[in-house]
């Protein structure tokens, strides 16, 4: 009965779940052997009635603190909510967070809810994570490699321009742009390396909340180097794909040379930069 409960709920129909629930099935019992309980189903459930059997299920006794046990980091229903893209998925959280409370909830990688947020594709995702910062979840918490939810936002996990509203919802609520990973990173370096659509926009976004392009991470790197190798990285692989370690000595030179190159105030000529006032980056290097 259990397994025809579970088996039930993407098919989205509310009333087909409460005669299950009518016969007996527990909304508690895990499938086997990966854990996966009716709660977690309901959880992953984009249908329009997502919400309504959500409640069905929390209503007959079931609890939201199960855990799934197929993927390493074991996850509570809460963060399947969290990365759920569907348009029912602000209302799972809801009531999630009603039943469960917003203390602080790790997967065994040391993400909380908000780290999982970054992962939400759909359009829900800022509405999402204004709900988890509203209720009272620290912007910048990190996990066991030292990563704030900003550091994911400055990344390109999203196709989606998205992430620049993530940024802005953790920015405003007092996400740090200067906060360092286990690595030296920072937000801004993060963003510095990506070349994407949407690497420009997420620079000057970190740069109004004062972020720093003069710190150092691990490798001795600033977030202007790695603007500047990322480029340098990406010219290389389209002049020659077949000759990596040719590749690397390119970048390996480059390095060498921004370092005795580099303006004193890095803060003013990145800033110059995004704007547009200084020349492109290779111009900073000569050869």
């Amino acid at each position: 009965m259990e397994d025809t409960l579970t088996l039930s709920i993407p098919l989205d129909i509310p009333q087909f779940i409460n005669n299950v629930l009518q016969y007996g099935a527990n909304p508690n019992t895990p499938s086997i052997p990966d854990g996966i309980t009716p709660i977690h189903m309901a959880t992953l459930n984009q249908g329009d009635y997502a919400a309504e059997i959500l409640m069905q299920l929390l209503e007959s006794g079931g609890t939201c603190n199960a855990v799934e046990k197929s993927s390493r980091p074991m996850f509570e229903p809460i963060h399947f909510a969290t990365i759920n893209s569907g348009d029912s998925a602000l209302e799972l959280l809801e009531l999630l967070l009603e039943k469960r409370g917003i203390d602080v909830i790790w997967d065994r990688d040391g993400k909380t809810l908000l780290h999982f947020a970054m992962f939400n594709e759909g359009d829900c995702g800022p509405k999402i994570l204004k709900k988890l910062l509203e209720s009272g979840m620290n912007p910048n918490v990190v996990d066991k490699h030292n990563r704030t939810p900003l550091h994911l936002a400055s990344q390109s996990l999203n196709l989606e321009n998205q992430n620049i509203a993530l940024m802005r919802d953790l920015l405003e609520n007092g996400g740090d742009p200067n906060a360092v990973n286990e690595d030296g990173l920072t937000p801004v370096h993060c963003a510095a390396g990506d070349w994407g659509e949407y690497g420009y926009e997420k620079l000057k976004l970190l740069f109004l909340y004062e972020g720093d392009v003069s710190i150092n991470c691990t490798d001795g790197l600033t977030p202007l180097h790695c603007a500047i190798l990322m480029e340098e990285n990406n010219r290389s692989k389209t002049r020659d794909n077949t000759n990596n370690d040719e590749a690397k000595q390119r970048i390996a030179t480059k390095k060498d040379q921004i370092n005795r190159s580099l303006p004193v105030d890095l803060n003013s000529t990145a800033i110059d930069f995004v704007n547009g006032i200084a020349p492109v980056a290779d111009t900073l290097v000569e050869g």
